[in-house]
């Protein structure tokens, strides 16, 4: 994966949109999915997230008990919570095929689950980087 994507992180996300990840909705309005925002006050720590980033976020859910790959399908920059992992790919399709890859749980778990290590609450603990150290087909 680190051929084909590269860590984003950059943290000027002033004014933009906060944005969470759902399985079926990708990179979504956290107000719009959630019905309220969960974001800090302060959002200058958040990451910053283009149109055709990759996002990860940890969060396990359902059939993703390792936590959600999407690519971000928003026409401008957004902000997510800075747990998130926030990747640019090689190319917008590099970055389609990813997201394609990744919407199978089975390859989401295959991929993520010898990469991390889950936490005290549930949680998954795996660097931004390391995501980067597996290989998919």
């Amino acid at each position: 994966m680190s051929e084909l994507l590269t860590e984003y992180r950059n943290r000027n996300t002033k004014n933009l949109m906060v944005c969470s990840v759902a399985v079926g909705k990708g990179v979504v309005n956290q107000i719009e999915h959630l019905g309220r925002s969960f974001a800090a006050a302060d959002t200058s720590n958040y990451g910053k997230v283009k149109p055709g980033d990759i996002v990860y976020t940890k969060s396990p859910t359902g059939n993703f008990p390792y936590g959600i790959v999407k690519q971000s399908r928003q026409k401008q920059d957004v902000a997510v919570s800075p747990l998130y992992g926030v990747y640019t790919p090689k190319s917008f399709s590099v970055g389609t095929l990813i997201h394609n890859y990744f919407e199978q749980s089975e390859n989401a778990n295959n991929y993520i689950r010898p990469l991390a290590q889950k936490g005290a609450k549930n949680t998954i603990n795996i660097t931004t980087s390391y995501f980067l150290q597996g290989i998919i087909p």
